[in-house]
């Protein structure tokens, strides 16, 4: 994309304060140098993270920031009930931010510091009220795998992504969900990572909860700041992967995924599509409004593989709002999602 760069980051992880592993800094450490990754969050459950760990988050989360070289981002995992309105990373553009409980907690341990600063159980709902009294507003992405997310308490404003792959396993009938409830998120992957490996975080043999790698957010941006990321993540320049890099770019009639259209009904929407994988690339799959309608196979080279497409292809603007995304399938079963573009026929 003209003027964009594309960056990588993982921004559900889990750290040893919780039920994860390591420090904050340590994960940090392994998102920049082991994963190489651009951007990172360690988003600990708010039930077992107690003030003084809470300090330590937001001090490794300063700390490892560095503008154009690796950006950090304030969070932590808010666990309610799916009543309540399910689990979600709530993220802050700056240095500091509430810790605002959701109430649920992990068993009965008396000694835990934590478990002593939940002074009572919230919906989603009156969390983000309670941000919002104290003149904060932050991002908020529904999460799967846990406790599920629950779209009665969905707020454009403060939600532009949607988790549809995590360590747990991809959830893309989630994506599906919100856009069916005429929802408009941007499409994203988390690692939801508890091994200490953000970034590319790995299957783990007899692991009944986490069976699929860790997955990524790709983000195209002007520049490698918290300011350019979180204006990105608001205009949904996203998209998800199982942990496969794939570099993809989605456009209707010029228009970037994550992005809106209009156009009068039977004019051709004109779609451009661009996708070098990893690896070598099986498929790509136009979706529309829930339904795959076109398939995209390339051209193999001489070693019969596919290195990659990019393909035009065009058909007629529907009446009524339409919504697409690409899938793209690697050789080796790796996956991205392309954010949704939304198509007006007037």
């Amino acid at each position: 994309m003209e003027d964009l760069q594309l960056y990588w980051g993982d921004i559900h992880i889990m750290s040893g304060f919780c039920c994860g592993t390591t420090s904050p800094a340590e994960l940090y450490h392994h998102a920049r140098y082991a994963a190489g990754l651009d951007f990172a969050s360690v988003t600990t459950f708010d039930c077992l993270l107690s003030p003084h760990e809470w300090d330590i988050t937001k001090a490794a989360t300063r700390e490892a920031h560095e503008p154009g070289r690796f950006v950090t981002f304030l969070g932590y995992e808010w666990g309610g009930e799916s009543d309540r309105g399910g689990d979600h990373c709530i993220y802050f553009p700056g240095d500091d931010g509430p810790l605002i409980r959701s109430g649920f907690t992990f068993g009965t341990d008396p000694w835990d510091e934590a478990r002593r600063h939940i002074d009572r159980t919230r919906t989603l709902r009156q969390t983000l009220d309670e941000f919002r009294a104290r003149n904060t507003t932050p991002m908020i992405i529904p999460h799967c795998g846990g406790r599920r997310c629950n779209f009665d308490f969905y707020d454009p404003i403060v939600m532009p992504m949607v988790e549809i792959h995590s360590g747990h396993r991809s959830f893309e009938t989630v994506g599906l969900e919100a856009l069916a409830r005429g929802l408009r998120p941007g499409f994203v992957g988390g690692s939801d990572d508890h091994r200490g490996a953000p970034g590319d975080s790995h299957i783990v043999a007899r692991d009944r909860y986490f069976t699929a790698h860790g997955g990524l957010i790709a983000v195209y941006a002007r520049d490698l700041t918290r300011e350019s990321l979180w204006e990105a993540f608001h205009t949904r320049r996203v998209y998800g992967s199982d942990g496969t890099r794939v570099v993809l770019d989605f456009r209707i009639n010029g228009t970037p995924m994550g992005g809106e259209v209009e156009a009068e009904v039977g004019t051709n929407l004109a779609f451009s599509i661009f996708a070098r994988p990893d690896g070598f690339l099986d498929r790509a799959e136009l979706v529309r409004n829930g339904e795959t309608v076109k398939v995209f196979l390339g051209t193999p080279t001489l070693n019969h593989q596919v290195h990659g497409l990019c393909e035009e292809y065009i058909e007629p603007c529907r009446e009524g709002t339409t919504h697409y995304y690409l899938r793209v399938r690697q050789a080796d079963g790796g996956t991205a999602w392309s954010s949704p573009i939304w198509v007006a026929g007037i």
